[in-house]
């Protein structure tokens, strides 16, 4: 870098037709160039180093110039890079010398910067390529690459057995791409010890299960797994739609898990349809009312269709007393 110059030289005065004969040699008095003309010479590529230039006249009249070739400063170029990171989480990459202009290029990009430090995000776990390119106002350059390896956790969470009936002991088991810690087990309220990867617990109603780890390059992931409870259907055998507030409605509720009410039908003895009611007017119940008139006291009948979270539908029938 620095060997490559190019020299004009002419000797001519004005009207001046005299040709001259130039010819350039290395330090080993190599030809380099030899070139006749009356409007001067151009060379390229002289070596580093010290070189001369003979200018002869056709009367033999001569003489001879030192060139001296100095290269030019060629930059070298490196750079450092941050700890060990993650998909998602930023990494410094700081330059080798201040002086000179950079350009990075990063494999994953779009990225292209010309600072002496950059942050950059990858979204990719692996190696990645980063290289740098550093330039001198001479425009001589150097580049340097380096091979980056990005971390990435991925946490899975997996039950032993979904639905359960209530009551059941269900196994929680967390396996990770990479080794990790556990963090925090959720809901915290049922976990004795937040350090283990398994966990063994009972449960009464269908629950979503957390947790979040983190491996030893400090990546963090978080995976849920939903264990199902076979619901209790319960139905009431009476209720009481005086609007004091309590047991207005007749309807069905559950234990264990939720239920979805797709329809709820009401007969009195006769067989005479009271009520029809699907979604969500099955879900909030009988009133106790027929042609916006209260019923008797007594005896009637229903039927109920519901839907379970597995998608189970049951449809349950029986009577209901009316009091009041």
């Amino acid at each position: 870098a620095g060997a490559s110059i190019f020299i004009l030289l002419g000797i001519f005065g004005r009207g001046d037709t005299t040709n001259f004969t130039y010819t350039w040699l290395d330090n080993n008095g190599n030809i380099l160039r030899q070139k006749t003309s009356r409007n001067g010479d151009t060379i390229s590529v002289l070596p580093v180093g010290r070189n001369s230039l003979n200018i002869r006249t056709a009367s033999g009249c001569d003489t001879t110039l030192d060139v001296k070739v100095v290269p030019l400063p060629s930059p070298i170029t490196n750079f450092t890079v941050g700890q060990p990171t993650c998909t998602g989480v930023p990494v410094t990459f700081s330059a080798d010398g201040v002086s000179q202009l950079h350009y990075w290029s990063i494999d994953e990009g779009p990225f292209q910067g010309t600072l002496n430090k950059i942050d950059f995000v990858f979204s990719a776990p692996g190696p990645h390529v980063v290289k740098i390119v550093a330039k001198n106002i001479e425009g001589c350059s150097d580049t340097a690459f380096q091979e980056f390896l990005v971390h990435d956790l991925s946490i899975s969470l997996h039950a032993s057995r979904s639905p359960v009936n209530i009551g059941d002991e269900v196994e929680l088991e967390a396996s990770g791409s990479e080794p990790f810690t556990p963090l925090l087990w959720l809901p915290a309220s049922m976990f004795a010890n937040h350090s283990w990867t398994t966990q063994n617990i009972r449960i009464d109603s269908s629950t979503n299960f957390t947790i979040i780890g983190k491996s030893i390059y400090g990546c963090i992931d978080t995976a849920t797994a939903r264990v199902l409870v076979n619901p209790i259907v319960h139905i009431p055998s009476a209720f009481s739609p005086n609007n004091d507030g309590k047991n207005d409605f007749f309807r069905a509720v559950s234990a264990g898990s939720k239920i979805r009410v797709k329809r709820m039908e009401i007969y009195n003895r006769w067989g005479q349809r009271l009520f029809v009611g699907y979604n969500g007017v099955a879900e909030k119940g009988w009133d106790g009312m027929f042609n916006e008139k209260p019923c008797d006291l007594g005896t009637y009948f229903y039927s109920i269709l519901v839907e379970t979270e597995t998608g189970l539908t049951v449809t349950q029938k029986g009577d209901i007393t009316l009091v009041r």
